[in-house]
């Protein structure tokens, strides 16, 4: 590596990468060409616009936005309606706008609200507001009511009903007397294979308040699509398991306890890059405070919901941070411990160690091998989609959302240098030191390494399994290699390399909507991103300048110097403990007490049950089961093999029969209930709803029928 000819090839391997993964990233990411021209303000005028012309949502509204799309119809176009070419043919032609700006507009204390939507070159797509249920408001009849929908939807939101027909409709009055109308249209000149484009108007009163595009997704997909991901889920929770029982309780529980009685544990600098790691996170929090909003419960007060989310983000610190530092101190601890080649991870940017060119090398090392994992990514994609039908969503990697934080430059590297952190830190360095220390011990170190290679790639990998992507092991075969690579540079040269690489990686992709934004002013963060993450290499030059010039990495600054402290001699005496010993007649009046206090608690519960106003289950399981049976043969209903029924109670007490009993009192509710618990008829797998609207009075059993564990 001290040969130039080494890092004129790494150099040419990098920019060949860079030239690869641009040259194909399109082929292998499906890009979503957006005619993004609406920005944030932009979006925030019209919104207040037309709330002013419809008189829409409270006075003295506030105002929140995002950008997003609609997941959901985007799978079920990409999976089933006509693959990724229909989607993009469904952007194009204005079918659906699955990517809109939504605009909120609400008011602490009042139900009222509106949600107003625009596509992405800034046309009004829809609005709901929300009215209060005791609103005033007219009581027309259909007619009337579809009347004021399609003539509003037509006028104000472009909505062209010729291409429609009118599939539902529903009524509901409100407590006001007010009737609201809800008419589904479906379009009859463009489909989706199953899918359908629809429309909902909604018209409360005597006005319009809905306008709701949406894409008709079949159940059956729905389902499937469950048990699709459920597979990736599965991955992700193995991979679960296993970190938190061979990585913590195994790395960090019994590895820390092991080399804490051998004195190798320092937690002084592990500590604070803990600080670090996690106040960076917490800082990535607050800087996308301003799209919590979307998300506000006017029935909290703001004040309340400030301190809620302060609350949770003090929590958040603590809790992050204890975790990265016991993480950073176990995997110092046991690569110091393993591999005495290593330089010394807290003295790597020292003075002594800081301007070596060993440190040099593996920064340098690490920038440039990060086009090289970036083409091997794009290539691993194009060769998997057109020849496996690997599938992963397309992209829109214009996200104007990051320009709504205070900083979206911090954002990127916050959860970029956390990812890098941490995750060679616990996912690398913990399971291959681990390995190496037990193989050491039993004689056979190589081996147990190789060992360690393959629980860290199979568990780095399966932990990015539950992302969107079919089949459910694309994530994980995807990152066996990168796995390997990773483990090989942390093997040869330390954590240094692939911290510097796994950070800069994914600055690339988080750090991608900031550099294809069009914004005034939005150089400064593209800046920002790139100093930021050249970090490591400021830090070595600047030791550099101290210096005057390059050095050999000290022998003092390798794992192999460090010594561990010798054992304190201190020897402490302690007297012995005297016990004095009760007398019986104490022991008796104690054991007399507990067993009074245990028949009471007894007493209390038996007391409590009998005097529930809600009245007592008069059936057990067992015959609830066998009375639905019954019911349903005498339905005439056939339960197939495989299908069984399961019993489950409900006492009642909840929902609106709770709310009866506690506003109206006990004796308006009595006066609903049945003279006899016995006038209960058992609730069929028919019967669900009806169940949920009986009174409190009558528990009922509530049943199901499941297919071989699905429910």
């Amino acid at each position: 590596m001290r040969r130039p000819a080494f890092w004129i090839a790494l150099a040419v391997l990098s920019a060949a990468g860079t030239l690869l993964g641009i040259r194909y990233f399109p082929q292998a990411f499906s890009i979503l060409s957006l005619d993004l021209t609406m920005d944030r303000g932009r979006a925030l005028d019209e919104a207040r616009a037309i709330a002013t012309r419809d008189r829409l949502g409270p006075a003295g509204f506030r105002q929140a936005a995002s950008f997003g799309g609609d997941e959901e119809a985007q799978t079920f176009v990409e999976l089933e309606g006509g693959g990724k070419d229909a989607f993009t043919r469904m952007l194009r032609d204005h079918l659906y706008a699955a990517y809109t700006w939504q605009v909120r507009h609400f008011k602490e204390g009042d139900p009222n609200e509106t949600t107003i939507r625009f596509t992405p070159d800034g046309r009004p797509y829809g609005f709901v507001e929300k009215l209060k249920e005791d609103a005033p408001g007219a009581a027309l009849d259909a007619s009337a009511a579809r009347a004021i929908a399609e003539r509003d939807a037509t006028a104000k939101w472009n909505v062209d009903l010729a291409r429609f027909s009118l599939v539902e409709q529903a009524q509901e009055r409100r407590p006001s007397g007010r009737v609201d109308y809800t008419f589904i249209y479906e379009r009859t000149d463009a489909t989706l294979g199953e899918g359908r484009y629809r429309v909902t108007l909604a018209v409360s009163g005597d006005r319009l308040t809905s306008v709701e595009h949406f894409v008709k997704i079949p159940e059956a997909f729905t389902r499937r699509y469950a048990s699709m991901r459920s597979a990736n889920e599965l991955i992700g929770v193995g991979a679960t398991v296993g970190l938190a029982l061979l990585y913590v309780l195994g790395g960090i529980g019994v590895g820390l306890f092991f080399m804490m009685r051998k004195r190798w544990v320092l937690w002084h600098t592990a500590a604070i890059w803990g600080l670090v790691v996690g106040g960076l996170q917490t800082l990535a929090s607050i800087n996308e405070f301003p799209l919590l909003w979307m998300t506000y419960d006017t029935a909290v007060s703001r004040s309340t919901f400030i301190a809620q989310q302060l609350a949770l983000l003090l929590a958040g610190f603590v809790g992050f941070s204890v975790f990265f530092a016991l993480s950073f101190v176990a995997a110092e601890t046991l690569s110091r411990r393993a591999f005495p080649h290593h330089p010394q991870l807290w003295r790597a940017w020292s003075r002594e160690a800081g301007p070596s060119i060993q440190i040099l090398g593996r920064t340098i090392g690490g920038y440039l091998l990060v086009s090289v994992f970036f083409a091997y990514d794009v290539l691993l994609y194009v060769v998997m989609t057109r020849v496996f039908g690997w599938w992963s969503p397309a992209e829109a990697l214009v996200h104007p959302d990051v320009l709504a934080t205070y900083a979206p430059w911090l954002s990127a590297i916050a959860n970029s240098f956390q990812a890098g952190f941490w995750e060679e830190a616990l996912f690398r360095a913990v399971p291959i030191a681990s390995a190496a220390l037990i193989g050491e011990r039993l004689g056979q170190r190589r081996l147990f390494i190789a060992l360690g290679f393959v629980v860290q790639a199979v568990i780095f990998g399966a932990g990015h399994a539950p992302y969107p992507n079919q089949p459910a092991y694309a994530r994980p075969v995807e990152l066996i290699i990168p796995s390997i690579g990773f483990g090989l540079l942390y093997l040869f040269f330390g954590l240094l390399p692939g911290i510097i690489l796994h950070f800069a990686f994914d600055v690339v992709w988080f750090a991608l909507p900031i550099f294809l934004a069009r914004a005034p002013g939005i150089w400064v963060q593209q800046v920002l991103v790139v100093a930021f993450t050249l970090v490591p290499l400021w830090v070595v030059l600047w030791r550099r300048h101290e210096a005057g010039q390059w050095t050999e990495l000290p022998a003092s600054a390798l794992n192999a110097a460090w010594t561990p402290p010798p054992a304190s001699a201190t020897v402490i005496a302690t007297p012995a403990a005297t016990y004095q010993s009760i007398s019986r007649r104490a022991r008796r009046a104690w054991l007399i007490a507990g067993a009074l206090s245990l028949a009471a608690i007894a007493g209390a519960t038996i007391s409590r049950s009998f005097d529930n106003p809600y009245g007592s289950l008069p059936l057990t399981r067992r015959g609830a089961e066998e009375l639905t049976r019954t019911e349903l043969r005498n339905r005439g209903v056939t339960l197939p093999p495989g299908w069984r029924v399961m019993a489950m109670p409900d006492d009642g007490s909840g929902g609106p029969q709770q709310f009866v009993y506690e506003t109206a009192g006990e004796e308006r509710w009595r006066h609903r209930a049945p003279a006899h618990l016995d006038d209960v008829e058992p609730a069929s797998s028919h019967q669900g709803d009806r169940d949920r609207d009986r009174h409190p009075g009558q528990r009922s059993v509530a049943h199901r029928s499941l297919r071989r564990g699905v429910r």
